[in-house]
């Protein structure tokens, strides 16, 4: 199996040369699999927690998030998807709170017209557990799952830490892989951030017969998935 994993998304807040990249690294590495870690749309809209008031309204973002999808959908129109905590528990918990059960909301297949993605909390592919990685955090992040559940994992959530971890005994070896992120860090969804002084590694993934390997985006200036390069200027 030829895996290529995809980290956090929050769409439509996603950098502008993401979808090219992870395009290009199916095509270069041969993969037969596409693997997405959650949290493909955003949800600002309806967020609890504090937002820009320049973020658009819940029901403007569901259009953007609608126009954002199609086209990742067309270049990887089958794949595992892991449940993000941003893509349904967003939802199903401001609905809970006045009492509207889940069997009322529609899927989310359905919702964003992508009826070929499959979903699930987890995915164990090839011998390898794909998760979004929601409960546990910090600089070992993808090391702490791997060691709980006796895995090789490979994880998201977290979008300050890319990194590899292996562990070997007499008998077996296993690693555990942070995958980073793909979003804009500065889109208005995470203007709360803009004075923390770590930022996001853009990156993704691939499990070639169950091998990791770790793909930093080569996004800044010069480089070929700069914004530049994917954002038509705009002249007063």
């Amino acid at each position: 199996m030829r895996t290529l994993v995809i980290p956090d998304l929050h769409l439509p807040y996603t950098h502008p040369g993401a979808l090219q990249f992870c395009k290009d690294l199916y095509r270069t590495h041969k993969c037969n699999t596409t693997v997405f870690l959650g949290d493909i749309v955003d949800h600002t809209g309806i967020s609890r927690h504090e937002k820009s008031p320049e973020a658009p309204s819940s029901n403007d973002e569901l259009a953007l998030v609608g126009r954002a999808i199609r086209p990742w959908y067309r270049a990887f129109p089958k794949a595992y998807v892991c449940a993000g905590n941003h893509d349904f528990s967003r939802v199903t918990r401001q609905a809970a709170e006045v009492n509207i059960p889940e069997t009322y909301l529609r899927p989310l297949n359905e919702l964003w017209g992508t009826p070929e993605w499959k979903w699930a909390d987890r995915w164990r592919l090839d011998g390898v557990t794909y998760l979004h990685g929601l409960g546990a955090g910090g600089k070992y992040h993808a090391a702490n799952i791997m060691e709980a559940m006796l895995s090789s994992v490979v994880v998201g959530h977290v979008h300050t830490v890319g990194m590899i971890y292996w562990k070997a005994n007499f008998e077996r070896r296993i690693f555990g892989m942070d995958c980073g992120c793909l979003v804009d860090d500065r889109a208005v969804a995470f203007q709360y951030a803009r004075n923390v002084l770590r930022k996001s590694i853009l990156a993704a993934g691939t499990v070639i017969d169950g091998m990791p390997e770790l793909h930093l985006m080569p996004m800044a200036r010069g480089e070929k998935y700069h914004r530049s390069n994917f954002v038509k200027r705009r002249f007063k």
